[in-house]
């Protein structure tokens, strides 16, 4: 976090709630994140408390339970000359964003796409988001896999259209990435039972990843943006 500034995490005002709908014929599982609209209530405009000098308490969002565990740290308020900072993929679209016309927008993603030998296409995100969803919020790669597509339709209606809009946009990605994401990856992969859901699709990637050559994770610097996936760096999450 930047010096004189105050963090407002939008997922820990999520509230989860699972179903399924059918889209096209087909039946597909739906994780539906709940805002309690924390533009509007921390940081927008002049419906905003934090703009107005006011003390707010911030909630945490438990991932692995998929419920608020109540307000964390101490209360947040902005001093003279202090920033809040908004952070989350939503925060470019213009339900958000419409409430600071002023701020700064910054875009990160991995946006590198990586190929091998033939070709063919590694997807670094889902890579990302596998390893992530294991580590921090107790989800099966199989679980992970099963909501890819609608994660990417969601991309393409939500965050897509707005992205552009940003004031500066920032690649994440790693040359290395893919061989040291595969130490974590490849495990979680291979386990997946024959009878998952896309047990073809998943049992594909293996293969892609085996033709990189694995990199030891101890050699990523703690202070690594990729530790954010794999842990054990200096920034709390």
């Amino acid at each position: 976090i930047l010096r004189g500034s105050d963090l407002v995490r939008r997922g820990n005002f999520a509230r989860h709630r699972a179903r399924r709908r059918n889209v096209g014929g087909s039946e597909v599982h739906f994780a539906v994140y709940v805002s309690h609209a924390p533009h509007k209530v921390a940081v927008g405009g002049g419906n905003g408390a934090l703009a107005r000098g006011e003390e707010i308490h911030l909630p945490r969002y438990n991932f692995v339970t998929r419920v608020q565990s109540g307000p964390i740290g101490r209360p947040m308020r902005l001093g003279k000359d202090e920033v809040a900072v908004c952070e989350g993929i939503h925060a470019l679209n213009d339900d958000i964003a419409a409430y600071c016309p002023d701020a700064f927008r910054l875009y990160i993603s991995a946006r590198s796409i990586v190929v091998d030998s033939d070709g063919r296409e590694v997807f670094t995100r889902l890579l990302r988001r596998l390893v992530r969803d294991s580590n921090f919020r107790g989800t099966p790669a199989a679980a992970t896999l099963d909501m890819w597509a609608n994660v990417r339709r969601g991309e393409k209606r939500f965050i897509s259209p707005f992205k552009e809009r940003a004031n500066l946009m920032f690649d994440s990605s790693f040359p290395c990435e893919v061989s040291i994401l595969k130490n974590y990856a490849a495990p979680l992969l291979a386990a997946v039972p024959a009878g998952a859901e896309r047990y073809a699709e998943i049992r594909s990637i293996l293969p892609a990843l085996e033709r990189f050559e694995t990199i030891d994770p101890a050699l990523l610097a703690p202070e690594s943006m990729l530790r954010e996936f794999i842990g054990g760096g200096v920034y709390s999450y």
